[in-house]
C-alpha cells in the first residue's frame, strides 16, 4: 500500500510562499507592541485631561442653567423680592424652585459640602479655604480682604444632581422684582458651588464656581502687552501715541486701562501684602516700617520671591520687557496732550510719575472689574 502524499498545487505553493514572507518575527511584534505603548503613553494624559474638561464644563454648565432657571422663577413670583432675615429662611423659599436633598447649618458644613479645602489661584498667591472654617461670611471676609456686610450665617445644600452649595444670604437686600428683567438674580446673596463633590481638582475657577470675589485685588489682569507691540495712532499732540492706543485697545474689549489707585493696589499687593519685602530703604540711609503705598517714591528691601510672584511675572512679562524685571505701566489718567500717569515696578522701589505719550516700552495692562 503506497502513502497518500499531499499533492501541492500551484495555488497552495503561492499562499505558503507568501505566509512565510509576509510573517512578523517575535522582535518586529516587540517592537510594535513598545511603539504603541509609547504613543499611548503619550496620547493618553492628553486625552483624559481634555475628558476631564469636557465633563467639568458640562457640569458647570447644567448647573448654572438649573441654578438660574429656578432663581428667575423665584422672580417671576417676587420671592427674590422679599427680604429674608436668615440664609436658612432663603433656602426654605429656594427648596420649592431647586431641587434639594440635604440642608445644613453653619457647624455641619462639610456634610454637605465635601471638599473639605479648595484654593483660589489669585494674582498674588493662592488663598486656601477650610470648609470647617467657613461658619460665617466674615471668614471669608478676613481672607479676601472684600467685605460685603452680610451677617447671616453660611448654610451648606446639596441639590439633586449632586451639585454641592454654600450659600449665604444678605438680610438688608433690597432684591429685584418681577418686571426686573435685567437685575443681577445673585444680587441678595453669596455661594460657593462645587459641581463635582469630592472629586479634584478642588479649585475655584474649575469645578468650583462662586459669585464671590476672592481675589486681594478688586479687579481682574486679562491682558498685558508691550505698548510697541499693540502700536500707535495720531493723538492730539504726537504722531505716535502709544498711551491712547493702549487706553483705545483696552477698552475696545470691553476693559480699561487702570486707574492710579488700581495701580496703588498692585503695588500694596506686592511691596506689602505678599511679605517679600521686609521694609523700605531710603537714599540717604535708614529704614522704616511702611504700611502703605504713596504717591512718591517708597524704596524697598525685597528678597528673591518678588519676581516669582504671579503678580509680578504677570506686570513684567515673565522679564522679557524692555525693562526687564523693571517695567513701567500706564494709567487711565492723562496728564495733558503730552503725558500720562504712569507707575515703576522695580525690584526695590516703586513710584509714580509722568510718562511721554510716545514711549512705546511701557507696558499695557487691560483690567476688569
Amino acid at each position: 500500500m503506497t502513502k497518500n502524499r499531499q499533492i501541492i498545487t500551484p495555488q497552495k505553493a503561492i499562499i505558503k510562499y507568501m505566509y512565510r514572507i509576509c510573517g512578523f518575527t517575535l522582535a518586529e511584534t516587540l517592537i510594535t507592541l513598545l511603539v504603541i505603548g509609547v504613543v499611548a503613553a503619550l496620547t493618553i494624559p492628553s486625552l483624559m485631561q481634555q475628558i476631564n474638561e469636557y465633563t467639568l464644563n458640562k457640569q458647570r454648565t447644567v448647573f448654572e442653567k438649573k441654578f438660574t432657571d429656578g432663581l428667575r422663577q423665584m422672580r417671576v413670583d417676587e420671592k427674590l423680592a422679599e427680604k429674608y432675615a436668615t440664609t436658612a429662611d432663603f433656602v426654605n423659599e429656594m427648596k420649592k424652585y431647586i431641587k434639594i436633598t440635604a440642608v445644613c447649618d453653619k457647624d455641619h458644613l462639610v456634610s454637605c459640602f465635601s471638599t473639605e479645602s479648595f484654593t483660589y489661584k489669585d494674582n498674588v498667591t493662592d488663598l486656601t479655604f477650610n470648609t470647617s472654617d467657613l461658619k460665617s461670611t466674615s471668614n471669608i471676609e478676613n481672607v479676601t480682604n472684600h467685605g460685603f456686610g452680610y451677617t447671616s450665617d453660611i448654610m451648606g445644600v446639596v441639590m439633586a444632581d449632586g451639585v454641592q452649595l454654600l450659600l449665604m444670604v444678605n438680610p438688608n437686600c433690597e432684591g429685584i422684582t418681577s418686571g426686573d428683567t435685567t437685575g443681577n438674580l445673585y444680587s441678595c446673596f453669596k455661594y460657593i458651588a462645587d459641581v463635582n463633590g469630592k472629586k479634584s481638582p478642588g479649585s475655584v475657577g474649575k469645578d468650583i464656581l462662586s459669585n464671590i470675589n476672592m481675589s486681594t485685588l478688586d479687579f481682574e489682569i486679562v491682558e498685558v502687552n508691550t505698548s510697541t507691540s499693540l502700536g500707535s495712532i495720531q493723538g492730539p499732540y504726537y504722531s505716535n501715541d502709544y498711551w491712547l492706543n493702549a487706553k483705545n485697545y483696552c477698552e475696545s474689549k470691553g476693559y480699561s486701562l487702570p486707574s492710579i489707585s488700581d495701580l496703588q493696589e498692585i503695588a500694596t499687593s506686592i511691596y506689602i501684602t505678599s511679605g517679600a519685602c521686609t521694609g523700605t530703604n531710603q537714599y540717604g540711609g535708614g529704614y522704616k516700617e511702611v504700611t502703605s503705598i504713596s504717591d512718591g517714591n517708597e524704596f524697598f528691601n525685597c528678597t528673591s520671591e518678588l519676581h516669582s510672584l504671579p503678580i509680578m511675572q504677570q506686570i513684567t512679562l515673565n522679564g522679557n520687557n524692555h525693562y526687564g524685571s523693571n517695567s513701567w505701566v500706564w494709567t487711565s489718567i492723562q496728564n495733558g496732550d503730552k503725558y500720562a500717569r504712569c507707575r515703576n515696578f522695580y525690584s526695590n522701589q516703586t513710584r509714580l510719575a509722568d510718562c511721554s505719550r510716545r514711549d512705546g516700552t511701557m507696558l499695557t495692562l487691560c483690567i476688569n472689574r
